[in-house]
């Protein structure tokens, strides 16, 4: 298998199991004002009201892939139906490089590159990254949904115009920053204590999506572990579509050998 086009995927589940957007444009604002307090409850509920809930999503992408030894430039397109499944191919030069489905309990990849394809148990990625993998969350962080630790260690922090929200547990912290009067959330740390591992993603150019809802076109990931060393990917989106039916197609062609 393909180690990058794999690499990717596992950075892209990872990182997605993260990801969530806020409601409005993404702005960088001064830090010479202070900001209202705001208690962690009320901040909770401002992010859970932004939720986007969609049947269907089809979006077009350009990827940039890049650590210490290899980088690479793509095009992408990522399918997804609600509780059902996900869908992603990577292209490079026009043809397709790696193609991904990801079902309720278990990933599907096709390497096209080294004629191989692989299954994994969504449970064998979170042991082997140390990630919570989980269908349900991937689901709903593409679609921009907030995911939370549901620790008991919530709190709130000024930082001059910006406000940071807390959620930890004994291991774990998740840092959203919001802008301090609109809640627009522009960037999260997520930092796993024991594995020492961190995940920052900022939050750029959102548009409407579904009602008054929001989507960030442009997400920039900077990931830390001992698995991966130092990684960075942007992911701008280049087409969004919601709630049109669309198909999964995925065949592992007869000459492709399967690998672990």
């Amino acid at each position: 298998m393909n180690k990058y086009a794999l690499s990717f995927f596992v950075l892209f589940l990872g990182a997605s199991l993260f990801l969530f957007s806020g409601c409005g444009t993404a702005k960088k604002t001064g830090t010479t004002s202070t900001t209202e307090k705001r208690s962690a409850d009320f901040l909770f509920s401002r992010l859970n009201s932004q939720r986007l809930d969609a049947e269907w999503l089809d979006a077009k992408a350009k990827i940039a892939f890049a650590d210490d030894y290899f980088s690479v430039r793509a095009t992408a397109q990522i399918r997804l139906q609600r509780d059902s499944a996900i869908w992603m191919s990577l292209r490079k030069l026009g043809f397709e490089a790696a193609r991904v489905l990801i079902l309720p309990d278990s990933v599907h990849i096709l390497d096209r590159l080294n004629n191989e394809y692989a299954v994994y148990g969504l449970d064998y990625l979170g042991k082997k990254y140390n990630l919570p993998a989980s269908f349900a969350m991937i689901q709903d962080l593409l679609l921009g949904n907030a995911v939370w630790l549901g620790g008991s260690g919530r709190k709130v922090e000024n930082e001059g115009a910006n406000l940071i929200l807390i959620d930890q547990t004994n291991q774990e912290e998740l840092r959203y920053q919001l802008d301090g009067k609109s809640y627009h959330l522009q960037a999260m740390t997520y930092l796993n204590k024991p594995h020492q591992r961190s995940l920052a993603v900022t939050f750029e150019e959102y548009n409407s999506a579904l009602g008054r809802k929001q989507f960030a076109y442009f997400r920039n990931f900077k990931l830390s572990s001992e698995e991966t060393g130092p990684v960075a990917v942007d992911i701008q989106f280049t087409q969004v579509e919601f709630n049109v039916p669309t198909s999964f197609p995925f065949e592992v062609p007869g000459r492709f050998t399967r690998v672990d």
